[in-house]
């Protein structure tokens, strides 16, 4: 927290003087204090033209026309419900509480976000204000509806198109119709331009996916000179409640003498469902895993390393929950160093060169602060590990599978794809593991060639859309870039 601050103050401090000219749009503005319902008002009125109107939500409506008789600009939220849509009526509506600042300019980076992205609705960042000083900013990430079922990240301070809000009003206090409706254009503009002095009513949503389904799983597990790990993960999976769910494809690249054969041997005689294939060569993650999937039958393939402790028993049941939204065609979940340190939550594209681990290295406690989306929540991401990657099998199929040129990245490059195919990769805490890091193999280190190769193939022209722009790629710890 304290790094966040200081690199925060120096972001703050090096920013633009944003021009305060007035903009052509509407407020909606939702009353909780007559006292602070006058501040907002007064600290809006200069940033819109003289002929738009302020519409005021309140409990009592009365309140509102008593405490605003003088101001003919400043009328009950009511009266935008009865208007009739016509050349006088705003294209856009500004939804904003008494309890924010909105910031000098913020207004027209909203407009031209609309008008950019032909938006339907456009959001953008906040921080808090604490004895006067801004601090604790949200620096947030492109639409994502799968964000915004763990909470209303959003916030209440946006642009909104004056007809959606007619036909869904109900968007002033509950976002679902976002989720519920994938024509609705939303764009997120990167601008601090709100101060809030409470953040509480964003902790909302928590709308977790349910299943009921039981989808068949193939677990494919590349091995070489660790049977005891890879032995215990085996007797894990078997152990779920998983009846003629699962099958599990081995592949063995240990060398004759390693006792993994004999572990292997072992677990095959009680546990028909496992088969082994024995890989001699030199290693290539995408080359093999692609060879256990030929050999699978599964209809979601499941890559795990070997080097995996299981952490929760549920895994099946939030994959299959997963999965049951169309869009999601990867799947991935937070792994943690035996210390309980933060080995992956994600991958994004673009960090330390050309694609890195966020919050890596950190504790689940040490990020309740960040400046962007706290690893223990689920969210959509660009990337993640195929250290623990379960992925659809038409869509591993449609794609190709791994790109086998990339020996050691092909996960990464694997996610960007599919998100040019229309998927999602979705990173999920609720699913756990131990990752005893290269414990087999060592460190797999990409060569210069691959990185090469992989950055060409990954980048995006604006960067990682599910990060943002202002926090630097330099830092696996979100702060901001001065």
């Amino acid at each position: 927290m304290r790094q966040t601050s200081f690199f925060y103050r120096r972001w703050l401090a090096a920013g633009p003087n944003m021009p305060a000219d007035p903009v052509g749009v509407g407020v909606i503005l939702l009353s909780t204090q007559i006292a602070q319902t006058r501040r907002v008002i007064a600290q809006l009125s200069p940033q819109i033209s003289d002929t738009q109107t302020i519409w005021v939500r309140a409990e009592s409506e009365d309140s509102i026309i008593a405490a605003f008789s003088g101001c003919p600009n400043v009328r009950p939220f009511s009266a935008f419900l009865s208007l009739e849509l016509n050349d006088d009526t705003p294209d856009y509506v500004y939804v904003t509480r008494d309890d924010a600042l909105t910031h000098a300019g913020f207004l027209a980076q909203l407009m031209r976000g609309a008008e950019r992205a032909h938006a339907d609705l456009v959001y953008g960042d906040d921080d808090l204000l604490r004895d006067g000083a801004r601090c604790l900013p949200q620096f947030k990430p492109c639409f994502d509806p799968i964000l915004l079922d763990a909470y209303d990240y959003i916030g209440p301070n946006f642009l909104l198109r004056s007809r959606l809000l007619r036909i869904h009003p109900d968007l002033l206090d509950n976002k679902s119709a976002l989720r519920m409706n994938a024509s609705l254009s939303v764009a997120h503009v990167a601008f601090v331009g709100v101060s809030r002095y409470d953040r509480q009513q964003l902790l909302s949503n928590d709308v977790r996916p349910t299943s009921n389904n039981r989808r068949h799983f193939s677990f494919v597990i590349p091995t070489k000179s660790q049977p005891a790990l890879l032995k215990n993960l085996i007797e894990q999976i078997f152990a779920l409640e998983c009846l003629g769910r699962i099958d599990l494809v081995v592949l063995n690249n240990a060398d004759e003498a390693s006792k993994t054969h004999d572990v292997l041997d072992e677990l095959k005689r009680s546990n028909p469902q496992i088969a082994v294939q024995d890989v001699f060569r030199v290693f290539n993650w995408s080359q093999v895993n692609n060879q256990g999937a030929r050999a699978c039958s599964g209809e979601i393939l499941v890559f795990l390393n070997d080097d995996m402790t299981l952490l929760k028993r549920d895994v099946l049941d939030q994959l299959d929950a997963n999965f049951n939204d169309p869009e999601v065609g990867i799947v991935g979940g937070l792994l943690t160093f035996p210390s309980g340190q933060i080995q992956h939550a994600g991958v994004v594209i673009g960090m330390g060169g050309f694609a890195d681990h966020i919050y890596r290295d950190c504790t689940l406690g040490q990020c309740d602060s960040a400046p962007f989306v706290a690893p223990g929540v689920r969210r959509t991401v660009s990337a993640i590990t195929g250290a623990f990657m379960a992925v659809r099998r038409d869509l591993f199929e449609r794609l190709g599978g791994f790109d086998e040129a990339l020996r050691y990245s092909g996960d990464v490059e694997f996610c960007v794809r599919a998100r040019g195919a229309g998927f999602r990769t979705v990173y999920d805490p609720s699913i756990r593991f131990t990752h005893h890091e290269s414990l087999t193999r060592g460190a797999d280190n990409l060569s210069e060639t691959e990185k090469k190769a992989l950055v060409e193939r990954i980048q995006f022209d604006e960067g990682d859309p599910y990060y943002h722009p202002r926090l630097s790629v330099r830092s696996r710890y979100p702060v901001p870039e001065v």
